[in-house]
Protein backbone atom coordinates (compact mmCIF):
# COMPACT_ATOMS: atom_id res chain seq x y z
CA UNK A 1 0.00 0.00 0.00
CA UNK A 2 3.37 2.26 0.82
CA UNK A 3 4.15 2.13 -3.09
CA UNK A 4 0.73 2.90 -3.99
CA UNK A 5 0.29 5.69 -1.91
CA UNK A 6 3.76 7.03 -2.85
CA UNK A 7 2.09 7.05 -6.60
CA UNK A 8 -0.99 8.59 -5.23
CA UNK A 9 -2.97 5.67 -6.13
CA UNK A 10 -6.11 4.60 -4.06
CA UNK A 11 -6.05 0.77 -4.15
CA UNK A 12 -8.04 -2.14 -2.75
CA UNK A 13 -5.70 -5.15 -1.88
CA UNK A 14 -7.35 -8.40 -3.26
CA UNK A 15 -6.57 -11.99 -2.11
CA UNK A 16 -5.26 -13.75 -5.01
CA UNK A 17 -1.74 -12.56 -6.34
CA UNK A 18 -2.39 -13.79 -9.71
CA UNK A 19 -5.56 -11.64 -9.70
CA UNK A 20 -3.65 -8.99 -8.26
CA UNK A 21 -0.57 -9.37 -10.76
CA UNK A 22 -3.10 -9.36 -13.35
CA UNK A 23 -4.98 -5.88 -12.83
CA UNK A 24 -1.30 -4.51 -12.07
CA UNK A 25 0.22 -4.73 -15.19
CA UNK A 26 -2.37 -4.97 -17.44
CA UNK A 27 -3.40 -1.43 -17.70
CA UNK A 28 -4.83 -0.04 -20.43
CA UNK A 29 -4.65 3.48 -20.50
CA UNK A 30 -0.59 2.92 -21.21
CA UNK A 31 1.39 3.51 -24.13
CA UNK A 32 3.97 0.02 -24.25
CA UNK A 33 6.85 1.87 -22.77
CA UNK A 34 4.91 3.32 -20.14
CA UNK A 35 3.00 -0.13 -19.57
CA UNK A 36 7.16 -1.86 -19.42
CA UNK A 37 7.95 0.76 -16.89
CA UNK A 38 4.68 0.65 -14.71
CA UNK A 39 5.00 -3.53 -14.51
CA UNK A 40 8.95 -2.11 -13.35
CA UNK A 41 6.80 -1.34 -10.27
CA UNK A 42 5.57 -4.57 -9.88
CA UNK A 43 8.65 -6.31 -10.41
CA UNK A 44 10.53 -3.99 -7.94
CA UNK A 45 8.31 -4.45 -5.27
CA UNK A 46 8.22 -8.49 -5.65
CA UNK A 47 12.33 -8.43 -5.86
CA UNK A 48 12.41 -5.72 -2.73
CA UNK A 49 10.20 -7.94 -0.55
CA UNK A 50 11.58 -11.36 -1.16
CA UNK A 51 15.51 -9.62 -0.05
CA UNK A 52 13.78 -8.23 3.10
CA UNK A 53 11.44 -11.18 3.75
CA UNK A 54 14.96 -13.21 3.38
CA UNK A 55 17.20 -11.07 5.51
CA UNK A 56 14.29 -11.37 8.19
CA UNK A 57 14.52 -14.90 8.38
CA UNK A 58 18.05 -15.66 7.43
CA UNK A 59 19.95 -12.69 8.93
CA UNK A 60 17.58 -11.61 11.91
CA UNK A 61 17.39 -8.47 10.14
CA UNK A 62 14.15 -5.75 10.87
CA UNK A 63 13.01 -3.34 8.09
CA UNK A 64 10.81 -0.69 8.52
CA UNK A 65 8.06 -0.05 5.90
CA UNK A 66 9.38 3.48 5.73
CA UNK A 67 12.92 2.13 5.05
CA UNK A 68 11.23 -0.86 2.42
CA UNK A 69 9.54 2.17 0.85
CA UNK A 70 12.94 3.90 0.35
CA UNK A 71 14.87 0.77 -0.73
CA UNK A 72 11.77 -0.15 -3.46
CA UNK A 73 12.36 3.78 -4.65
CA UNK A 74 15.68 3.54 -4.80
CA UNK A 75 15.71 0.43 -5.97
CA UNK A 76 12.98 1.20 -8.85
CA UNK A 77 14.70 4.50 -9.92
CA UNK A 78 18.43 2.48 -10.35
CA UNK A 79 16.68 -0.19 -12.65
CA UNK A 80 14.92 2.33 -14.53
CA UNK A 81 18.11 4.68 -15.12
CA UNK A 82 19.84 1.68 -16.39
CA UNK A 83 17.00 -0.41 -18.76
CA UNK A 84 15.42 3.08 -19.88
CA UNK A 85 17.57 5.80 -22.10
CA UNK A 86 15.16 7.56 -22.32
CA UNK A 87 14.41 7.91 -18.41
CA UNK A 88 16.78 10.98 -17.09
CA UNK A 89 14.88 12.08 -14.04
CA UNK A 90 16.71 12.76 -10.40
CA UNK A 91 16.14 10.74 -7.70
CA UNK A 92 14.73 14.04 -5.95
CA UNK A 93 12.39 14.62 -8.96
CA UNK A 94 11.08 10.77 -8.85
CA UNK A 95 10.68 10.20 -5.41
CA UNK A 96 8.50 13.53 -5.63
CA UNK A 97 6.37 12.79 -8.16
CA UNK A 98 6.69 9.52 -9.56
CA UNK A 99 3.53 9.49 -11.82
CA UNK A 100 4.96 12.66 -13.82
CA UNK A 101 8.16 10.40 -14.21
CA UNK A 102 6.62 7.77 -15.68
CA UNK A 103 4.77 10.19 -17.85
CA UNK A 104 1.05 8.13 -16.20
CA UNK A 105 -0.31 12.26 -16.18
CA UNK A 106 -3.82 10.46 -15.12
CA UNK A 107 -3.52 8.82 -12.18
CA UNK A 108 -6.74 9.06 -11.18
CA UNK A 109 -7.80 6.55 -14.11
CA UNK A 110 -4.90 4.64 -12.64
CA UNK A 111 -6.58 4.28 -9.58
CA UNK A 112 -9.89 4.06 -10.71
CA UNK A 113 -8.85 1.07 -12.87
CA UNK A 114 -7.04 -0.70 -9.99
CA UNK A 115 -10.16 0.02 -7.52
CA UNK A 116 -12.39 -1.89 -10.02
Amino acid sequence: MLCLNWFGIKFVLHNSCHFYLAQFVGLPICSSMDRLRWSTVWMTILWSLWIARNEAIFSDKVILHSNLLEIIQIRFWKWLKAKDLSFQYSYSSWVGSPAICLNFLDIYSISEHLST
